[in-house]
């Protein structure tokens, strides 16, 4: 995670103005073509009222909303009524329950309103990890989903990062994209407007929109996780779930 979030910052420097809570002391003419003044992506839905509303994800749905952060996993999450829960702790984590349902650890986890691009980013793969366990494998929507994914093709890609356990493996490069891509997708809030990223900034792109499995200082990951990828189809799959929208193609070389 630590490793991600310190090379988001040097590949997504304009996206991460902000978090260094210092949002108002640059130019938005020194922002270059990344940036926009229209959202590509939806984020409430009419439907929503009909969510439960006493959730405990409900306050960290409204922040997100609120800094116009696409809702999906926190959509499904309450829909499903799972038993999701988000406590104080030193560093991100997800932590799934014994029986059901989890707990998120964040930072600052009671002052969601005034976190950072970065703090987002974490927290949104955290979430990523209890939508996947919780909603994705459970689900029938979305049983085509994971028969795309849970391939032999794709568990040998993966067992090549981590051996004993390839579908968790595929998991972390999927949380860690999730972290990745939320890095660049919050809007930036600068001298009292809102500039959003341009949509082209989603292309497949290693080391940039796409993370790899990562944690090789982890028991059980191989020095591979740090360059072991999904491929563009997962990661078109994976942005289609957080976003609702198709990323950009990448273009011929």
């Amino acid at each position: 995670m630590l490793r991600l979030q310190l090379a988001a910052i040097f590949f997504g420097l304009s996206f991460v103005i902000s978090s260094c809570g210092r949002d108002s002391h640059y130019s938005i003419a020194a922002l270059d073509d990344s940036v926009q003044n229209q959202r590509f992506w939806p984020v409430s839905l009419p439907s929503d009222g009909q969510l439960n509303q006493g959730h405990k994800l409900m306050r960290y749905m409204r922040a997100a909303t609120n800094r116009e952060l696409p809702l999906n996993f926190f959509r499904d999450l309450v829909a499903a009524d799972a038993a999701v829960e988000v406590i104080e702790g030193d560093w991100p984590a997800y932590q799934p329950g014994v029986f059901y349902g989890g707990t998120i650890s964040m930072p600052s986890a009671s002052n969601p309103e005034a976190w950072t691009i970065g703090e987002w980013s974490s927290f949104y793969n955290e979430l990523f990890h209890a939508w996947f366990g919780l909603v994705f494998t459970k689900e029938d929507r979305y049983a085509s989903g994971r028969a795309r994914i849970w391939t032999s093709e794709r568990m040998n890609h993966y067992r090549k990062a981590y051996p004993s356990d390839p579908k968790l493996a595929q998991e972390e490069a999927w949380s860690e994209t999730v972290a990745s891509v939320m890095i660049n997708l919050a809007p930036l809030r600068l001298e009292g407007a809102t500039r959003y990223p341009a949509f082209e900034t989603f292309v497949y792109s290693i080391n940039r929109t796409v993370a790899p499995v990562s944690h090789s200082d982890r028991p059980g990951y191989t020095p591979e996780a740090e360059s072991t990828y999904p491929a563009e189809w997962e990661y078109r799959d994976l942005f289609v779930y957080l976003t609702t929208v198709q990323p950009p193609e990448k273009k011929a070389e």
